[in-house]
């Protein structure tokens, strides 16, 4: 199974824009995650974005909390 990147680059930005469930950054610009490949879906598996947050490129872990694609964003460093 594998989760869809376009989907994926959505949710991360969900995650890092939402003020009251995610981390309320303002300025988050392009999202680049896994170089564009659909990462396979498997629990304790993680693939990395490329984030620009206030115009400086961050990178940003995600990493699968079970084997139906749901997962975690970790906060851009």
């Amino acid at each position: 199974v594998e989760l869809d990147v376009t989907h994926a680059q959505d949710g991360v930005r969900q995650v890092l824009t939402d003020p009251i469930d995610g981390y309320g950054r303002e300025n988050v610009g392009d999202i680049h995650c896994n170089n564009g490949v659909n990462p396979k879906v498997h629990k304790g598996r993680s693939f990395s974005c490329v984030v620009t947050v206030d115009g400086a490129q961050r990178q940003v872990l995600v990493e699968f909390a079970d084997d139906a694609g749901t997962y975690a964003v970790d906060r851009p460093r």
